[in-house]
């Protein structure tokens, strides 16, 4: 949309970074909006297609009040329709930057949707074999970690159904003193066509020298075609540069959003072989109760995300977790007429999921939460069992698993925070972060070059006119430096005023801070200009 015009150059940098400015001559005139926003909104209606706007706040703040305490505000249902009517569906961005910048995150998803589609927000399946088809005996294969991510059962079934079991599939935990073992495992693999699976190389910071000289030397004469070297990694400044380059990365991190969380489960292994979904002797209790564990592994996933009010310490529950506690559920309700839930809890909240847990109170609330997903009301057929206020969670009675993806795929993109256990307002600061990564981590990928697609003909600052300009303003706005000596003369140290001792200290102090930010500008400008 840059490209094309499409979007004014000063309003994308003004949604990255706010606005430059140092002090704002004009007062705030309500006490509900924020300084940082207020200054934000002066500096917004200083662009052309936001003119009049600091004026028309002022003197009618009540119809952006709405705006301010809606609680979807990135509908843009809320702007005064004047300017609902005058501004893009861009431009409403910025507007949202200054009044709800907490609901950033969710409007940017909006605004992609509405000119891309909707596949370009929603979180695509992990393919393997997608990956695997692009590979060769040369090329390595990185899986690159996540918190919350095990790749290693998803590889195992891959490699079954490739035909490649336990005959032909080597794995190896990296560690101290398993360097030679590895390579051994590789010269062995590169003759017999074997795969070889090194994990978490991050903790082999010895050997990756030599695990570099290894893949260097592969070369497709001498390789049997079957051998493909696997290999999974947290990032790591260690990892050798060159494999990484020459490799295929891949990563599976957990989607965001409890629906795409619990999509994910839904899709996975074991629950997508229909053989072993079909295979419980409770058929309608084993679905529902399939779906219920599901929505339990998606809830504490999400819970990382609002840091210690969700979990004391982030845990990193994965996939592994929810695979193992599938397995002991269909166990349980084959062997027993009904549901001992009492053993489920214990198993799935005390050793599966509460096996990583070591804080006393977030394993108390691990428990909690898991009594109620592992509860007789999940099963009543009567009564629909809600999960919150809202009415759109709740545990489905169906047969086929593609009806409960239909079901899921039609729960809100966004979560509210009740669903977690969380008041209302639990998500604003979590919100707020999710905003503050998402821009920041924009902004580092812009080119720093002056651009020159700015509408309206107007000319565009160059970074170098920008700094200039801002290390100026600062300049003009630094105090003198304190007179020592008035002070002394003013305040004399004497044995019972210590006060006057530690003021004079603290101007000295400044004084050379004021001398450093003075020296540092005038010598910016001069590097610049090319002066130094």
């Amino acid at each position: 949309m840059k490209h094309e015009n499409l979007i004014d150059n000063t309003e994308w940098m003004f949604l990255l970074t706010g606005g430059i400015g140092l002090e704002n001559p004009y007062k705030n005139p309500v006490p509900w909006l924020g300084i940082q926003n207020w200054d934000e909104l002066c500096r917004l209606s200083s662009l052309p297609s936001f003119k009049g706007l600091r004026e028309d706040f002022t003197a009618k703040p009540s119809n952006w009040k709405p705006l301010f305490d809606a609680k979807i505000p990135q509908d843009n249902l809320s702007i005064p329709k004047e300017w609902a009517s005058r501004l893009t569906l861009f431009q409403k961005l910025l507007l949202l930057r200054c009044f709800r910048p907490d609901k950033l995150v969710p409007a940017v998803l909006n605004f992609v949707a509405a000119e891309l589609g909707a596949k370009f927000v929603e979180p695509p399946q992990f393919d393997l074999a997608a990956s695997f088809g692009d590979s060769h005996c040369c090329v390595p294969m990185i899986f690159i970690l996540t918190p919350g991510s095990d790749p290693t059962a998803t590889l195992l079934k891959f490699a079954e159904d490739q035909g490649f079991g336990t005959n032909r599939l080597f794995s190896l935990s990296l560690g101290q003193g398993q360097g030679p073992i590895a390579v051994k495992m590789i010269d062995e693999g590169v003759k017999l066509g074997n795969w070889v699976v090194l994990q978490n190389c991050h903790l082999a910071a010895s050997f990756m020298p030599s695990l570099e000289k290894v893949c260097e030397n592969l070369l497709p004469d001498s390789t049997h075609p079957d051998f493909r070297l696997w290999l999974t990694s947290y990032p790591a400044e260690h990892f050798p540069v060159v494999v990484l380059q020459n490799g295929i990365k891949m990563t599976n991190e957990p989607p965001k959003g409890l629906r795409s969380n619990i999509l994910r489960s839904m899709i996975s292994d074991p629950i997508s072989d229909l053989e072993w979904y079909e295979s419980c002797t409770q058929p309608r209790v084993f679905k529902q109760l399939i779906f219920s564990l599901c929505f339990f592994h998606a809830v504490i996933q999400e819970r990382r995300y609002f840091g210690p009010i969700g979990w004391n310490i982030p845990y990193e529950f994965n996939e592994t977790d929810l695979r193992i506690s599938l397995m002991q559920l269909r166990m349980f309700l084959n062997q027993y007429e009904t549901v001992n839930y009492d053993a489920l809890r214990y198993l799935t909240g005390e050793c599966n999921y509460g096996g990583r847990v070591t804080d006393d109170w977030d394993r108390r609330t691990l428990k909690t939460i898991l009594d109620r997903f592992y509860h007789p009301a999940v099963i009543d057929l009567e009564k629909p069992y809600y999960l919150d206020d809202t009415g759109f969670y709740y545990i489905p009675v169906f047969k086929d698993v593609d009806l409960y993806l239909s079901f899921t795929k039609e729960l809100p993109q966004i979560s509210p925070p009740s669903i977690f256990g969380f008041h209302a307002n639990a998500d604003i600061m979590k919100d707020q972060q999710e905003t503050d990564m998402l821009l920041s981590h924009t902004l580092l990928t812009q080119d720093t070059s002056g651009s020159s697609d700015d509408s309206e003909g107007s000319k565009a600052l160059t970074p170098e006119e920008v700094v200039t300009n801002v290390a100026t303003d600062i300049l003009d706005k630094l105090p003198n430096l304190f007179d020592r000596d008035a002070a002394l003369l003013r305040y004399p140290t004497r044995y019972n005023e210590s006060m006057n001792t530690v003021l004079v200290q603290e101007m000295v102090r400044f004084n050379v801070l004021l001398n450093t930010i003075r020296t540092s500008l005038i010598t910016l400008r001069k590097g610049i200009k090319g002066k130094l």
